[in-house]
């Protein structure tokens, strides 16, 4: 599942309130998931993305210009990272209601997971300030293939004219 543009706004007043997002998700039942891709817009400046593993049980934040770094932004990204776990929560959530009241018993238990505020030391980072959209583009087509981050900054115009193929034929078939 991609959404296609996230900015943060899971909260009001800088908590979070899931009526903010609640029509988010409108049919996906989220147990039928395996990761769910959350591109963040820093500041109107920089693109990230966060990926929530479905199966590991991880939120992962990556971010390929990650000089961007300091503890201002890191508690940032963790708040981002504990509004997006209440939200999976409250999704699953809204299935276990109707699951228990069909004789189902689902539970979330927010403690099973682990956010990863700051990226892994192996991802890889651009070095102009421009390509973010790609990088967070491949970091999703990647991670959701289950295949390391085995790319750089010389690879970014091969990737960029791969997902212009992507988008064109996609185009073209409908």
């Amino acid at each position: 599942m991609l959404f296609n543009e996230y900015h943060a706004d899971l909260s009001i007043r800088g908590k979070y309130d899931y009526s903010a997002v609640q029509n988010w998700n409108h049919q996906t039942n989220f147990l039928d998931l395996h990761f769910i891709v959350f591109p963040i817009n820093r500041s109107n400046m920089h693109w990230t993305t966060v990926i929530v593993d479905m199966d590991r049980k991880t939120i992962t934040h990556y971010d390929s210009f990650d000089s961007l770094g300091g503890d201002r932004y890191l508690s940032t990204t963790y708040r981002y990272l504990q509004g997006l776990l209440q939200y999976v929560s409250d999704e699953i959530s809204k299935i276990t209601m109707i699951e228990e009241n069909s004789g189902g018993d689902l539970l979330f238990d927010k403690t099973e997971w682990t956010m990863n505020a700051h990226p892994p030391e192996d991802v890889p980072q651009q070095n102009n300030d421009y390509d973010c959209g790609v990088y967070i583009c491949i970091f999703a087509e990647f991670i959701t293939f289950n295949l390391p981050l085995l790319f750089e900054q010389k690879h970014i115009d091969m990737c960029r004219n791969r997902i212009a193929m992507g988008i064109l034929s996609s185009t073209n078939q409908n």
